[in-house]
């Protein structure tokens, strides 16, 4: 194997350059990429990401932790290394220049900062392409937006390597944009973009040739492994590309074939006969369109201020200013030149009619040109002003506006193949010359100067020039490449008229040989440079090169003899520069070598310069030359004049007569050689004239069709004109509607959303990212599930979503629960339904309204109605509530206790049914009317109670208002004054008797202030006597009215010292006007001092002067006695408290002490002054005890629940146990604000404790009581149970001292109980109450038994376990003599069945034998027979009957083998894994003639394939023997062979199904049984065990015992007449020793 060469020690050449790009996502992708790269690829990597606000490490950090390579962050002016990965640092631009990276200034945008694109992905992959050229490699995961795609599009027009991520991206933004651009190469998973680019870093060679290519000669043609791929694409796409420079053609090759893993141009030529898809891939490779927009700014300036000015000035009113754009790309150029027209024009730009001719090759992108919609990376280089100016905003996208686009007209056109457009003032072609040779640089020059007006001008790519043409055109301003025609000059474009579809003929071959006219470029001395010098100006003769034309391209020595310049107008033609003798020998001369291609020489010449005759003779030869053009080298040479001879008169004339009739002879050889050409020519101009004159006649009649068609045209341009009309009014209306509907958009106060078809977020409102505080650019292009930390990724919202769009069902009202990230939760309303937008491009418009304060408010309102319900409810007096169409919606509790209804059955109307029928019709009037005129009322009705008794109801009823006045109903009460009723009707009765009832009544009232010791008053201020009730006069011990009440009275009785404060309350009632309230001691009749609890206020008159106090005194003795004794009660609780044993305390938040009876004091032996304010710790209390308690104490505090606690005390009578318990004292708001803390002295109780433990100890049983633990000490809810107590046999079995088990949960000692189970089996015991009892080993030692017992026990349960070991062995022995007893048995049976098995072979071997015998007897019969047999037909029926009876007796026989091997045990199984499916097929070709034969049909059905592990041969004759069976005995019908994997993922079943006879009952029973059972007598000869119409076989016997030996399981179902079925189920995986 061939040593591994990095790129770098191949080539010399800057570093290859992997440029990634990246946003959200991309780091997960680029981990995966480094964990699969190794550190040898001899690549540089450069990551490029947005920049992430939320990052809290350095990506280099996190990178280094998966990369081989070293990542470290890039710096300014950092040279690249192989074998590196470098980290763009967020927020700041790089480009690499000369093998550095190097920062540059971030280009700040004015005006709306959202609107301009930060790309700096675009950015670094650009400058890549620039530098790098074919040595960049361009990569794109996953992210946001279409970042990147520019970049790519670069890169691969610079001849690098494109790819991007594939679906496994967690953002598709990125890649997919790039990939819908077709700027992408490959297109894969992370871990593959590693295998690829390492495969890459392999190819040196190609990457050489690439380079290689770079430097090349760019005159060179095509060399001879390049033709058959041109000639190919030229066939395949009708686009000759032999004349493009090679190196930019050998460079997108050698790309393709990176892509392909190709070595040579010659593999690729095969791979493109092989695959012609590639034709059309290659041709889109080599017409790649980068552009963008106002591409070189300084240029764009001067064409603003300079060029177009003048232009404008120049242009004839009322022509068109006409500008011709070739290879336009997609359209951004000719768009920048409209817009700058535009605003060069300003307010003049509607009376300029403008045309913008905008062409290119690839129909592609001309089809994008002229929708003119661009991403938001192409547009990066319009100014946020022109951005809003000349476009619009179409979800994602940027649309030139329909003005702009108007002016532009877009189309395909070959500037090589197809005529030029005329009359332009403008041709920009900018960087399309540089990919093409000197020949085409020429013609495309030529068809420009053909185009361009008189006045017109040219604008070539900063890399361009005119060149060679450079006759054609003068600069105007050389460094902004701006050229203006030349009207002087002859030379005329020429182009083929020709279908475009019309395969161009290959050019023939050319040589590539230099002219001998040129010097060798051989590096020379300075005295050698000087020798050639002098050579080629005195000593070579003079020459001209000149092309088809006659035009001069070059001289050589001096023919200043020769040619001269004329006169007039300055030229270069050759005819014209020579002198007049020579000009038509001249002409003669290239003619005869144009034709010939042969050299001519013309001697003897005479021509006469500056008065003297010279003598010349010239010669013509064709020159080879690498382009189209013909060129011929003249050389003149001046010959010495012809001496005349010596001789008379008469010979020389003679002489000079015979050269002139040699010189009329060659004259009339070259007339009669034109004379023949003209003939030819005339010829084919009479034939052209034929053809004109008939296509003129044909024009004609076409010309009247035209008439015709323009007429009707004419009359169907005025329709259109008017529906031009209607659309423009129509259009203008739906502007108006969508400017509208934008605004409305705008101002809408709920968050709008306008999702596409595939949920992605198109545009949002302002609102909207107010409402979530996100950014447009996070928010845009983006699915709706992906926002917000996927918070939208609802099921329920996207089943609802999906439906709005399939189904156009609208979504009402849902609701959606949105967390903010400070935790705030939002309630939002979601509204959607479906638009159709333009293009017909079907969107979904949500609108989301947050109603989090309207669900606040109607929780508060739903709580509010609750807490009412609960008032009203729980009120003794009968509620209802009626709604506005005056049916009762409510009734309390009260009302159907009273009446023992349900509320079903009293809402609506069914109230009134208990109303009394007197009553009923006079109040439904009230009731009606009321709720008419929505005024209160007051009515009574007898209404029937529970007990059937009519009772009067005094009900009052109140309407109701909404806070803004609307009516909602009424609400009203009843009470039951049945009583009040019956008393009214006897006053009315007794109206006689008025007065006393008043008496009367006047007493009742008199004997309820009496009952409740309230008597009633009223004093006029300006008068010292009052007016008081009867009981007033009682509380002083008097009779009513036996003295005057008066002010000094009230006095004289009132304790000395309430007199000053009671008089206080009076004054200050009077200054504020509040009712007074106070406590007066008086002291009654007898002396007996009572207390009066009085209660008034003052009555002002109108004037607002006090005049009156009223009030009443009540007597609250009996309260105040109670008062002094819950005091007493207090003192006596606290002398308890100091006098009890027990230690109270109570301790605040601080663990400080806050009180202590006198026994803490005992404890501790210090003073309470010493204690108070206090921590144990701080009390000089051991860390030992001290710190535990105070734990106590905080939790406590913490969980609000009590707690106990053990420890004991250093006292001065010695060591105390102490239990103690500690409970919380809440607050009113239910905080603790201190805990009680009663300790008690159980030094007694552990002394017990340990006598007790001391007989647990004693007892053989481990013993131990498990406590439960409840939930919120609800008994009811047992979460847990602890140990509390056990003995020593206990903890020595759980290896732990007694003490550290104590408290522990079941948990940590189910190991002992019954594991997993322990603690719901405790619950169950606890619950139920009756004991358990079982026996088991618990360490699973089979040595070990115990025997464990479970009783409930005050709340908890005690649980012990004894030793039963010795028990169990004894229970063993028993059970070993009693089995040995069995096998006793066991073997006389066996004895017995080896007997009758013994019988039963040799029936068996008789049998076979007997149908052997007749086998062969049939055999030898037919044999016999043939001898005899004379006709063919009789002779094929013997050898059937052979044949048959043969397979018969060797199935027998390979039976009998079979049975033979398995009763001897010889056989043995080979695992081996097969394909069950290939086994059944095989078999099912075997049999298929047998199966023909009978008639029957053969099926199979299973799982293909189903690759198992078994012995595939004895399977095989499993099957075999099991569907010979089958067709033995299966006289119509067939038979099915099914297998499957079973539902268990070791096993599979097999399945063979027969529409036979069946198997009788008693035979299937004694196939069933256990092989070897003492009934099993499967080893019978199926012959006769079976009928011959139901028979098992030999064959079956054979199925079970290898059935057994393969551990299969075989099961039977039979049925007679219908037939049977044999089930066998295997192991698909067979353990070791598992099938021996």
């Amino acid at each position: 194997m061939a040593k591994r060469k990095s790129l770098q020690e191949t080539l010399d050449q800057p570093v290859p350059v992997v440029a990634i790009g990246a946003s959200m996502g991309g780091l997960e992708a680029l981990s995966v990429l480094l964990a699969e790269l190794t550190p040898t690829t001899g690549f540089a990597f450069v990551y490029v990401q947005h920049p992430d606000p939320n990052a809290k490490h350095k990506i280099s950090d996190i990178l280094n932790e998966v990369s081989r390579i070293p990542v470290v962050e890039a710096g300014d002016l950092e040279r690249i290394l192989p074998n590196h990965l470098y980290v763009v640092p967020p927020g700041k631009d790089m480009e690499i220049i000369d093998g550095l990276l190097t920062h540059f200034a971030r280009q700040q945008s004015t005006g709306i900062e959202e609107e301009v694109a930060h790309m700096p992905v675009d950015r670094f992959f650009v400058s890549l392409a620039t530098r790098q050229k074919a040595t960049g490699i361009g990569v794109i995961l996953s992210g946001l937006d279409g970042d990147g795609t520019q970049g790519l599009k670069a890169i691969k027009e610079a001849g690098g390597i494109t790819i991007a991520q594939d679906h496994t991206a967690l953002y598709q933004g990125m890649p997919r944009s790039a990939i819908a651009e077709g700027v992408v190469d490959l297109v894969l998973p992370p871990h593959q973009i590693a295998s690829e680019l390492e495969r890459l870093s392999q190819q040196p060679d190609i990457f050489q040739s690439t380079a290689q290519a770079e430097e090349g000669e760019e005159s060179l043609p095509p060399d001879e492994e390049l033709k058959p791929i041109l000639t190919f694409l030229r066939k395949a796409v009708g686009v000759d590309f032999s004349q493009y420079k090679v190196t930019t053609i050998r460079r997108r090759i050698i790309r393709r074939m990176l892509l392909y893993k190709l070595e040579t141009l010659k593999d690729y030529a095969q791979y493109l006969r092989q695959q012609p898809q590639e034709a059309n891939l290659l041709y889109s490779d080599l017409l790649i369109n980068v552009t963008s927009f106002f591409r070189d700014a300084e240029v764009m300036e001067y064409l603003k201020k300079v060029l177009f000015p003048r232009m404008i000035a120049e242009n004839n009113e009322g022509e068109p200013l006409r500008i011709w754009v070739p290879a336009c790309s997609t359209g951004q150029e000719a768009y920048s030149l409209a817009m700058l027209l535009m605003e060069v024009l300003g307010e003049r730009a509607s009376s300029m009619v403008i045309q913008i001719f905008a062409t290119d090759l690839s129909e592609s992108a001309i089809a994008k040109a002229r929708l003119g919609s661009y991403s938001r990376s192409e547009i990066m280089d319009v100014s946020p002003r022109r951005l809003h100016r000349f476009f619009t905003k179409q979800d994602d996208q940027y649309r030139i506006n329909k003005s702009i686009r108007d002016l532009c007209v877009f189309a395909p056109h070959n500037i090589f193949k197809d005529p030029p457009f005329s009359r332009v003032d403008l041709v920009s072609c900018r960087n399309l010359l540089i990919y093409l040779n000197g020949s085409l640089q020429r013609r495309a020059l030529t068809m420009f100067h053909y185009g361009l007006n008189p006045r017109g001008y040219l604008l070539l790519g900063k890399s361009e020039t005119v060149g060679s043409s450079a006759s054609l055109f003068t600069p105007v301003e050389k460094a902004y490449k701006i050229f203006a025609r030349k009207n002087d000059v002859a030379r005329r474009a020429s182009f083929e008229l020709q279908p475009r579809t019309i395969e161009v003929s290959p050019a023939p071959p050319v040589s590539r040989r230099v002219s001998s006219a040129r010097p060798p470029a051989l590096p020379v001395n300075d005295l050698e440079q000087r020798i050639d010098a002098l050579l080629l100006n005195q000593y070579v003769p003079a020459s001209v090169v000149v092309n088809q034309d006659l035009d001069i391209l070059s001289f050589r020595g001096s023919t200043a003899l020769y040619l001269e310049h004329t006169q007039g107008r300055a030229s270069l033609n050759l005819l014209k520069m020579a002198r007049p003798s020579l000009s038509f020998e001249l002409r003669n001369a290239v003619h005869k070598v144009l034709k010939s291609g042969q050299p001519v020489r013309k001697n003897g010449l005479e021509m006469k310069a500056g008065g003297t005759t010279h003598y010349v003779a010239i010669e013509a030869a064709p020159l080879e030359s690498d382009s189209e053009d013909r060129l011929f080298l003249i050389v003149f040479q001046e010959t010495s004049a012809p001496v005349a001879p010596e001789t008379g008169p008469v010979k020389a004339r003679n002489r000079r007569i015979k050269e002139l009739e040699e010189e009329l002879a060659n004259v009339r050889r070259d007339m009669h050689s034109l004379i023949e050409e003209q003939e030819a020519g005339n010829e084919e101009l009479q034939s052209a004239n034929e053809e004109i004159v008939s296509s003129n006649e044909e024009l004609q009649s076409i010309n009247e069709e035209l008439e015709t068609s323009k007429e009707e045209i004419e009359s169907t341009n005025e329709e259109l004109l008017t529906i031009n009309q209607e659309l423009q009014v129509r259009n203008e209306q739906l502007s108006e509607a969508y400017e509208f509907a934008e605004a409305i958009f705008a101002t809408l106060r709920e968050a709008t959303l306008v999702l596409d078809a595939d949920l992605r977020v198109r545009s949002a409102n302002s609102t909207f990212y107010e409402m979530f505080d996100v950014r447009r650019e996070d928010v845009e292009g983006r699915l709706l599930y992906e926002l917000n930390g996927r918070q939208w990724d609802s099921a329920r919202l996207r089943e609802r979503l999906a439906g709005v769009i399939t189904q156009d069902i609208q979504i009402q009202g849902f609701e959606f629960m949105y967390v903010l990230p400070n935790g705030q939760e939002k309630v939002l309303l979601l509204n959607a339904r479906r638009v159709v937008r333009q293009q017909r491009k079907e969107a979904i418009l949500m609108a989301i309204e947050e109603i989090t304060e309207h669900r606040r408010a109607q929780r508060l309102s739903q709580e509010r109605e609750a807490w009412f319900h609960a008032i009203v409810d729980n009120s003794p007096a009968l509620t209802w509530v009626a709604s506005v169409d005056r049916r009762y919606t409510y009734l309390n509790r009260a009302w159907l206790n009273y009446t023992g209804r349900t509320l079903e059955e009293e809402v609506g109307q069914g109230w009134a049914q208990g109303i009394h029928p007197n009553d009923r019709v006079q109040y439904l009037a009230t009731y009606h009317a009321r709720f008419a005129d929505r005024q209160p009322f007051t009515t009574e009705y007898r209404l029937l109670r529970s007990d059937g008794e009519y009772r009067w109801m005094l009900e009052q009823a109140q309407p109701t208002f909404s806070p803004d006045g609307v009516f909602n109903g009424y609400i009203g009460t009843c009470a039951d004054v049945h009583l009040q009723k019956e008393l009214n009707q006897e006053l009315d009765r007794r109206v006689q008797q008025r007065t006393y009832e008043l008496a009367e009544a006047n007493t009742l009232l008199n004997q309820t202030e009496m009952i409740a010791r309230i008597g009633s008053y009223e004093r006029e201020l300006a008068s010292p006597t009052m007016l008081a009730s009867d009981e007033l006069y009682r509380l002083f011990g008097y009779k009513p009215h036996s003295v005057e009440l008066t002010l000094n009275f009230i006095d004289a009785h009132t304790h000395p010292d309430d007199l000053a404060p009671t008089h206080a309350h009076l004054e200050q009632a009077m200054q504020d006007g509040l009712p007074f309230e106070y406590v007066r001691r008086i002291f009654r009749s007898d002396g007996q001092m009572r207390y009066l609890y009085v209660r008034g206020e003052i009555i002002r008159d109108g004037n607002g002067q006090p005049f009156k106090v009223v009030g009443f005194k009540q007597d609250i003795t009996d309260v105040m006695l109670t008062q002094e004794k819950l005091r007493k009660s207090g003192e006596e609780f606290r002398t308890l408290v100091e006098n009890t044993p027990d230690i109270i305390t109570r301790w605040n938040k601080e663990l400080k002490l806050l009180f202590a009876n006198t026994a803490f004091e005992a404890k501790t032996g210090t003073p309470l002054s010493d204690l108070l304010g206090k921590t144990n710790q701080e009390m000089g209390q051991p860390d030992s005890i001290a710190v535990p308690y105070m734990d106590k104490l905080k939790q406590v505090f913490a969980t609000g629940k009590p707690q106990e606690h053990y420890n004991s005390f250093p006292t001065p009578n010695g060591l105390t146990l102490y239990f103690s318990r500690m409970v919380p004292e809440p607050d009113s708001d239910g905080t603790v604000q201190s805990v009680l803390a009663i300790a008690r002295d159980i030094t007694q109780l552990q002394e017990l404790t340990e006598n007790l433990q001391a007989i647990l100890d004693s007892s053989p049983a481990w013993i131990a009581y498990l406590k439960a633990v409840f939930e919120n000490d609800n008994p009811d809810q047992v979460v847990d149970f602890r140990l509390a107590v056990c003995n020593h046999k206990f903890a020595d079995l759980q290896q732990a001292p007694a003490q550290e088990l104590i408290g522990l949960p079941v948990e940590q000692i189910a190991s002992l109980l019954w594991r997993e189970q322990t603690l719901e089996r405790l619950k169950q015991i606890r619950l139920t109450g009756e004991p358990f009892y079982e026996e088991h080993s618990p360490t699973g030692d089979s040595e070990g038994w115990t025997a464990v017992s479970a009783t409930r026990f005050d709340g908890g349960v005690v649980v012990t376990g004894l030793d039963i070991t010795a028990l169990k062995r004894a229970e063993r022995q028993q059970d070993h003599w009693l089995e040995e007893l069995r096998a006793s048995n066991q073997s006389l049976n066996t004895l017995e069945e080896l007997r009758q098995h013994i019988r039963q072979r040799g029936q068996f071997l008789r049998e076979t034998s007997h149908d052997l015998r007749g086998n062969f007897g049939v055999i030898s019969g037919a044999a016999s027979l043939l001898t005899m047999v004379s006709s063919e037909e009789e002779r094929a029926k013997m050898f059937e009957m052979l044949q048959r009876n043969m397979r018969q007796a060797t199935r027998m026989l390979t039976q009998l083998l079979d049975y033979a091997r398995l009763e001897s045990g010889q056989e043995t199984v080979q695992l081996t894994t097969f394909d069950v499916a290939q086994l059944i097929q095989n078999q099912s070709e075997t049999v298929e003639p047998l199966v023909t034969e009978k008639g029957l049909w053969f099926r199979t059905e299973g799982t293909t394939p189903l690759l198992v592990e078994g012995d595939s041969l004895k399977i095989e004759r499993i099957v075999q023997n099991l569907v010979l069976n089958a067709i033995k005995y299966t006289r119509q019908g067939g038979i099915t062979v099914r297998w499957q994997g079973a539902d268990s993922e070791n096993q599979w079943t097999l399945m063979v199904e027969d529409t036979g006879p069946g198997i009788p009952e008693d035979v299937l029973e004694s196939f069933r049984r256990p092989s070897g059972s003492p009934s099993d007598d499967s080893s019978r000869p199926a012959s006769k065990a079976v009928s011959d119409n139901t028979g098992e076989g030999i064959g079956l016997s054979i199925v079970r015992q290898l059935c057994n030996l393969l551990s299969a399981q075989l099961e039977v179902e039979s049925e007679l007449g219908t037939g049977t079925v044999f089930r066998i189920t295997w192991p698909r995986r067979y353990s070791a020793g598992s099938a021996d």
